[in-house]
Formats: C-alpha cells, sequence, structure tokens
C-alpha cells in the first residue's frame, strides 16, 4: 500500500524533530557516537513503519522487526564494547535491554560529559528510536491521532534538558540584547516552527486530498477560486502571527530567566543517590591527620555533651572487599525527612554544633538515636531545613543542598535532640554461621581459629580488644612534616616510636594486618607477655573494618561507623573532643547487633604505648625491653593483592568446579534475560488474545437475552473486523447485513430487530439461537484461511481500534437499549 503525500511531509517531520532531540542530548555525551544514534533512530524508526505498510506487515510483526532492529541499533552503536567478540555482543544484548531499567540512574549520577562509557547511550537511543518509531507509525496510519506525533516530538526533545546539566549555554548579546540559553531556546523554537509546519502543511495536504476524492467521485465538486489578493492576506497573516510568536520568545526569555532558576533532574536532590556518589568517608579518613587538618576545627560541640558519647559522620555498612560504603538497597541507604523538629522527650540531650573552616559537605553530625530533625539557624537555615535526610535506620544524616553533592558550610549551626547515655548498651547473643568467606579470608580465619575462642558476644569483644591490644597506631607511611602534630602529640603522652603503616582497607590490606598477627603469636611461643604479641602498624580505618569482619566471621552482623568521640578526657591514640572537634579527633569504630536488635560500638583504635618488636620463633624478650630510637623509618613496599597471588597459583579441583558454575550461571541468567525478552515481547499478544477471549465470554453470558442477542451482533461484527472483511460504518444493522451480502448476518440482524424493538422481551431460546448463527458464521469465516486465518484473526487488534476511532464503547449504528416505546 502506497503512502500519500501526507504521510511523507509528516515522516520528514520526524526526521527533523529527531534531529533537534540529537542536538539537545549532544552536552550530555559530547560523543560522536549521539550522532549515529541519532541518524540511525531517524532511518529506522520510520523506516520500519515505511516496509511494513507497502509489505502488508501486521501489527505483531512489525513489533518482532522493531525490537530486533532495536537489539542490533544499540549493540552495535549504543554499546561500544559489545563489538570485541560474540561473548561480548551477547552482553551487549543484554546491557541494551537492562539500560532500559538501570541506564536512567547512571545518566543521573555520573559526571558530564557521559561519553560512550559503558551502556549510558542506551537510554537515548531507546527514547529516539522509540519516539520516531511510534512517531511515524501515527502520521502513516493517519486520521485524529496522527496530531499526538507532536508532542511525542517534544518528549523526544525534552531529553537532553531533562537529563542534562542546569548549567545552559552561555547568553548570546545582540547589540543591547542579552539571549540566555542561545542553544536551549534555540532547539526549543525551532521544534516550534517544525510543529507548526507541519500541521499547517498536513491540513492543506488533507484538505486538497478530499478535495480531489469529491472530484472523481462526483465529477460535479466546485471550489470558489480564491483571489491572489484574499491568498496574500491570509499567508502574510499567517507568517506574521507566528513570527511575532518567535519574537515574543526572543524578548521574554530573558525576562523569564532571571525569575528562577533553571533545574534538572540530576539537579534534583535525590539523597540516595547523592550517598552513592561520595566517596567513602573511611577510605579517606588518613586525610584528617595530615597537616593541613589535624589541629584544624572541623566543627563546635555545646551543650549536654557528658550525657552524649559519640557524634556520627556516616555509617557504613557494605563491604565489596574494596572499601566500606553505603549500601544502596538497605535502610543504611534509603533516606528521608524527619517530620517533626524539637526535643521529644524531657530528658534528651542537647547539643548546638557548629561547622568550621575546615568542615563541607553532606555527611552531617548528629548524636546516635536522632527522633526529629534538627533546628538550624543563620542565613541558610531554611535551605538546610529542606535538605536534611536521615537514613531509614537512622544511623547516618546527610544534609544535601544539591545534586552535586554540596551540603554543610563554614558558619552553618543547627541545634539537635537525642536520648542522653545511648551507646551504653553491651552486646549479646550468639553468632551463627559466617557472614563472610573464609576462603576470601583466610588469614582472618585462621587467626580467628588461632585465639581458641566461641561465637558469643563476649568472643566478638574479646577478639576486638586483642585486635586493639596488639596492633599499633600509625597514620602514615613515613615520619614527615606531615605526621610530625600527630606524633608529636602521641609521643607526649606516652614516648611513641614512629612505625611506617599503609592507607587502605581492602581485603588484601587486612589479610596483611592478620597475617601479621597470626605469624607474631606463633614467634611468640606459648604464654608470651602483651609486648611480644604487638605486631600490625596501622590506624582506626585498619582496624574498625578488621574488627567488623571479625564480628561477621563470628555471624553478627556489624558495620563501621565514622565520627567523634565526646565528653572523655582520658589519655588515647584518637582524643575525644573537648568542645573544639578538629581532624585528629576523627575516629572509625565498627558496631555489631545484639540479638535484640540494638547496635553496639565497638572501640578499635589500636594502642600506641608497645612498638612492634621483631622476634624469632621461641625468642624471650627481656624484662626490661628499651625503645631503640629511630633516625627515620623508611617505608617499605606494600604487598601483593591477594588477588595476584591466586591468578599465579594453579586453580585447585574445588576452584574449577567454582569457576564452571559461575559460567554456568552466567549463562542461565543469560537466557533467563533473553526469556524474559521474549515474553515482553509476547505479552501484548496474549493480553489481546485473552482480551478477546473474556469480551465473547462477558457477551455470550450476559444476564439479559436481548443484551445477549446484541452482543452476538457485536461480536459478528468484530469477527468481519479482524477478519478483514470491510464493515460499513453507517446504517441500520440489516443494510449493513445486507451490504455484507452474508445470509447468516442478515438472520442475525433480523434477530436483534426484533429483540430490541419487538413488544416481548426475547427469552433464553432466542439468545441461543443469535449465538448458534455467529458461531456457525464464525466458524466459516475463519475455517476458509486455515490455522493461519485463525491466529491471524486472534491476534488482530483491529476490532478493538475500530471502536476507539467511532469514540464510543460499542459499535456505531448498533444500539443496545430497548426502545420499545417507538414501536405503535
Amino acid at each position: 500500500m502506497r503512502l500519500d503525500s501526507t504521510a511523507w511531509w509528516g515522516l520528514a517531520y520526524v526526521v527533523v524533530a529527531v534531529a533537534l532531540a540529537t542536538a539537545s542530548a549532544w552536552p550530555i555525551y559530547g560523543d560522536q557516537r549521539v550522532l549515529l544514534l541519532g541518524t540511525a533512530a531517524a532511518v529506522l524508526g520510520p523506516g520500519i513503519v515505511v516496509a511494513g505498510r507497502y509489505l502488508g506487515w501486521r501489527w505483531w510483526q512489525t513489533s518482532i522487526v522493531a525490537v530486533a532492529l532495536y537489539l542490533l541499533g544499540a549493540v552495535g552503536l549504543a554499546v561500544p564494547s559489545a563489538l570485541t567478540g560474540p561473548l561480548a555482543a551477547l552482553g551487549g544484548a543484554g546491557d541494551a535491554v537492562v539500560g532500559l531499567v538501570v541506564g536512567w540512574k547512571q545518566l543521573l549520577t555520573l559526571e558530564l560529559p557521559l561519553g560512550d562509557y559503558q551502556a549510558v547511550l542506551v537510554p537515548f537511543f531507546a527514547v529516539v528510536y522509540a519516539g520516531a518509531l511510534i512517531a511515524a507509525a501515527l502520521i502513516v496510519r493517519g486520521g485524529r491521532l496522527a496530531a499526538l506525533a507532536a508532542p511525542i516530538a517534544v518528549l523526544m526533545v525534552a531529553f537532553g534538558p531533562v537529563f542534562g546539566a542546569s548549567a545552559t549555554s552561555e547568553p548570546l548579546v545582540l547589540g543591547g540584547l542579552v539571549l540566555p540559553a542561545p542553544r536551549e531556546l534555540g532547539i526549543g523554537l525551532g521544534l516550534l516552527l517544525a510543529s507548526v509546519v507541519w500541521l499547517v502543511g498536513r491540513g492543506r495536504l488533507d484538505r486538497a486530498r478530499a478535495l480531489r476524492l469529491a472530484r472523481a467521485r462526483t465529477g460535479a465538486v466546485q471550489q470558489r477560486r480564491e483571489s491572489l489578493a484574499a491568498a496574500a492576506r491570509r499567508n502574510v497573516l499567517g507568517g506574521a502571527i507566528l513570527a511575532v510568536a518567535l519574537l515574543a520568545g526572543l524578548l521574554v526569555a530573558p525576562a523569564a530567566s532571571g525569575l528562577s532558576d533553571r533545574s534538572a533532574w540530576r539537579d534534583r536532590v535525590d539523597p540516595s543517590l547523592v550517598v552513592q556518589r561520595q566517596a567513602s568517608p573511611l577510605a579517606k579518613y588518613r586525610s584528617w591527620f595530615t597537616a593541613g587538618a589535624v589541629d584544624e576545627a572541623l566543627f563546635t560541640v555545646t551543650g549536654d555533651t557528658g550525657a552524649v558519647e559519640r557524634l556520627r559522620l556516616a555509617t557504613l555498612d557494605a563491604y565489596d572487599g574494596h572499601e566500606f560504603h553505603v549500601a544502596d538497597d538497605t535502610a543504611a541507604g534509603r533516606f528521608s525527612r524527619l517530620p517533626t523538629n524539637g526535643r521529644i522527650d524531657g530528658s534528651d540531650a542537647e547539643l548546638e554544633i557548629t561547622i568550621g573552616e575546615r568542615y563541607d559537605g553532606v555527611w552531617t553530625p548528629v548524636p546516635e538515636g536522632l527522633r526529629s530533625s534538627p533546628s538550624f539557624a543563620g542565613e541558610r537555615a531554611e535551605r538546610l531545613a529542606d535538605s536534611f535526610y536521615v537514613s531509614d535506620d537512622r544511623a547516618t544524616a546527610v544534609t544535601a543542598t544539591d545534586a552535586s553533592g554540596d551540603g554543610l558550610a563554614a558558619g552553618d549551626r543547627y541545634r539537635v535532640w537525642a536520648p542522653a547515655g545511648a551507646g551504653d548498651e553491651e552486646l549479646t547473643g550468639t553468632g551463627g554461621e559466617s557472614l563472610i568467606d573464609p576462603e576470601l579470608h583466610p588469614a582472618l580465619a585462621s587467626w580467628v581459629e588461632q585465639q581458641q575462642v566461641g561465637r558469643t558476644a563476649a568472643d566478638v569483644r574479646e577478639l576486638v580488644g586483642r585486635l586493639v591490644e596488639r596492633g599499633y597506631l600509625s597514620h602514615a607511611v613515613s615520619e614527615d612534616a606531615q605526621s610530625a602534630a600527630w606524633i608529636a602529640r602521641l609521643d607526649e603522652q606516652a614516648g611513641y616510636a614512629f612505625e611506617s603503616s599503609y592507607s587502605g582497607h581492602s581485603t588484601a590490606r587486612t589479610e596483611e594486618l592478620f597475617a601479621s598477627l597470626e605469624e607474631q603469636q606463633q614467634r611468640a611461643g606459648d604464654d608470651p607477655s602483651p609486648e611480644t604479641l604487638v605486631a600490625a602498624p596501622g590506624d582506626d580505618e585498619q582496624f574498625a573494618t578488621a574488627a567488623a569482619l571479625v564480628a561477621r566471621y563470628l555471624g553478627f552482623e556489624s558495620r563501621v561507623v565514622v565520627g567523634v568521640r565526646l565528653g572523655d578526657d582520658a589519655p588515647a591514640g584518637v582524643p575525644a573532643c573537648d568542645e573544639v572537634c578538629t581532624g585528629g579527633n576523627v575516629t572509625a569504630w565498627a558496631e555489631a547487633r545484639s540479638a535484640d536488635g540494638t547496635w553496639v560500638a565497638l572501640a578499635a583504635t589500636p594502642q600506641f604505648a608497645m612498638p612492634p618488636s621483631v622476634i624469632a620463633e621461641g625468642e624471650e624478650l627481656p624484662q626490661n625491653p628499651t625503645v631503640p630510637q629511630q633516625e627515620s623509618s623508611d617505608p617499605i613496599d606494600p604487598p601483593e593483592a591477594l588477588s595476584e597471588d591466586a591468578d599465579s597459583a594453579p586453580l585447585t579441583d574445588e576452584q574449577e568446579e567454582q569457576a564452571r558454575l559461575a559460567q554456568a550461571l552466567m549463562a542461565l541468567r543469560l537466557v533467563a534475560l533473553i526469556l524474559a525478552v521474549v515474553v515482553l515481547v509476547l505479552l501484548p499478544v496474549i493480553v489481546l488474545a485473552a482480551g478477546k477471549l473474556l469480551r465473547r465470554r462477558g457477551r455470550r453470558a450476559a444476564a439479559s437475552p436481548e443484551v445477549a442477542i446484541v452482543g452476538a451482533w457485536e461480536e459478528l461484527i468484530d469477527t468481519y473486523t479482524d477478519a478483514r472483511i470491510a464493515v460499513p460504518w453507517d446504517g441500520t444493522r440489516l443494510q449493513i447485513a445486507r451490504e455484507l451480502g452474508r445470509p447468516r448476518a442478515t438472520q442475525l440482524a433480523q434477530a436483534v430487530d426484533v429483540a430490541v424493538f419487538g413488544e416481548h422481551p426475547p427469552g433464553p431460546e432466542q439468545a441461543h439461537a443469535a449465538w448458534a448463527l455467529l458461531d456457525a458464521e464464525r466458524a466459516d469465516v475463519l475455517g476458509r484461511g486455515g490455522a493461519r486465518a485463525v491466529l491471524r484473526h486472534a491476534l488482530s487488534p483491529a476490532s478493538f481500534l475500530r471502536r476507539l476511532d467511532s469514540g464510543t464503547g460499542s459499535t456505531a449504528g448498533w444500539p443496545t437499549a430497548r426502545r420499545k416505546e417507538a414501536v405503535s
């Protein structure tokens, strides 16, 4: 079936809309692949519709081709890594499907421009491809629904502003006129102009076609000739209206731009996304102990500091082998507002916190047990109050003023309330199976077994205590100007001797720590003195992680908290805050979950009074050892990661079996993904077939015989429509039946008229007879084409579309209400 000029005119509009959408999305990606994807969408979308029209495809055939070409286009253009091999291509197909669900999060969380990183191009391709396909289908189908192509074009072009940055293009100065966001404004006005031109041109083409058809049918249609002057006036008036609209847009845009700041979705604060963008506070722990931060004020705390043991900055509940971070799928990673502010209980402790020059960001210092939102003060009070969120487990609070990660700043202050005495709980309960894989932490498992303890809460405390006693505090690799301040402070307390230690809390780093402790204990022999067991230099970053992993090994849930301690004057490796909290007061501790569900703190700062000692196995140290004077301490190379050792060693039979199992699971996931795609493709078919079956059964089982008889007629018309038998739109039932030229249709039309207009209502027998006629006619219609005709009829949506086009839920010309009063 050929396309008329109106359809081609509309397809050109679709191509223009895709081009504008591509230009709109360019700042998001800044990569030439965007141009390729836009071109592919402009060709494939309308191309599929045109091919389907010429080849007579049904809707389900067009859908299959569309899905297949989407996968091919996405794999070839939107997922660059998919072109490296067959397996990569299968993975790319999976990314093309999964990207429809998760790709939007990447768009909002990654820094711009995105380039062609992983599968970030998939959402753009999906939008312009689907938009071009649907818009082209509506235009080619014609009718009133074709105008919906314009809002679809708007949605395609809106992809750039919605998912892009809030910053617009640089203003354009034209004489004395400053035009803000000229690129965005130009694209918007271009879409407006294209839409107006398309709609006006479409109306004229439709009118010209109608006149041609009328002349062809009657040969006597006359049209009053419009004078040249009238045509010129009409065209000039239309152009003037369009020019005024464009000029008004150019003049209003500068004024409107100053009314409010533009915001994009990536700027709308989703605290969960903001937190996921942040670097792990534990990974940057050592930065607090450098020369520029260790003695600098982060914030001040006044009020009932003696009633609150700790202030929390961040609670990290997930460990991936590289670092502790906030999980995005647990209560610790879901954030919401607290509905109230102020003191909840008269016994609550009240603190006032003022942010200093060296502290900023989203992590908000709060005490444990926060039950109400803080009361902010200062110039930014209202904005900060609107930006405060707390995790669902009440363990972490953030203040996110925008999506880029801005939050608290110097001078911000707030009052906060929390239960007094929180943090005094004792760990209780008995552990169970290990919550970590011992094969990934062999040194940890070996050290714990070496300690000969059980799996109770008391054993957890005992092991963490041994970690603290046998570790040695060190915040740096080398003794230099950056580390001088904290070294001097420790030296004043206990004659500190510097030991080098590396940062990080990956599995490799913690395994090195546990291996050092185990080897030292073996060398020390039986009944060793405490100083002979000291072996592992490190700080809160490593030892809080080690404590949390030990708790998990014994079957207790655990997490790591970064924060400060309050109101404790006792000497410590990391001292408590005395009103002013500096970088040197930042500490980290582990928390384990008791049997009653409460979280209990496990202090993990290692001791610093007894330095590590190098001994041979069985050697006995002197009773009064002296600490040697160390002029310098050169750092040693870090140990190789365990993964490198594992790669160089041959795999055991068990490891090979695990590798085969992992490959099998990957294959199963891929098969499941493909099956899910197939189900999604077939879902409309299933729904359509089920809808027809339910519709037919509902009509047949109508409680009123009259309604059932009318339902038989409507089912007959739907059967003809789905079988591609042309059914007239207008006329009475009898007129329609006679024009169809089918005897059973005529008999059924007469039966329906008797049921509707007869003096006496019909009975069940007449309803059964009407449906028997319908069944016979339906079998005759469908039986002529065999199984293929039956399948085509079941999958055809024509009967549903006919009712939508008629603007009513029932067939035009087929009244269902009784009109007995019309019979005299």
